[in-house]
């Protein structure tokens, strides 16, 4: 019976999840390292490249792990990060507001 039960809960659960405007986790990543490498080359900009070098943020990685939608096209998504700057490691998991432009998806604001 539970084996039926989860056979009829199937299409479901993929219609449903076909229906999410959410971003995937490659959208996610793909808006994430975009802004990573603005602030980067803002700070390029500010203290010149050679400089900048040992500024600069590195992603080591990057998980999506819910998001909730806020509006119409924009989500708050709990996004784990590991990434490495001029003050060392950082692992953690933070909310970011994503907004879907008619470019995509990017990351607006941190909270």
């Amino acid at each position: 019976m539970t084996l039926l039960k989860l056979i009829a809960a199937a299409p479901v659960v993929l219609v449903l999840t076909a229906c999410s405007n959410a971003p995937s986790d490659g959208d996610v990543e793909k808006a994430y390292r975009a802004h990573v490498d603005r602030v980067n080359e803002q700070m390029v900009q500010m203290v010149g490249r050679q400089a900048a070098e040992g500024m600069k943020v590195k992603i080591n990685s990057v998980k999506n792990q819910v998001c909730n939608e806020t509006g119409k096209d924009v989500y708050t998504c709990d996004i784990q990060i590991d990434i490495a700057g001029p003050l060392g490691r950082m692992q953690q998991t933070l909310p970011h507001r994503l907004v879907k432009g008619s470019d995509g998806w990017s990351l607006s604001q941190m909270y």
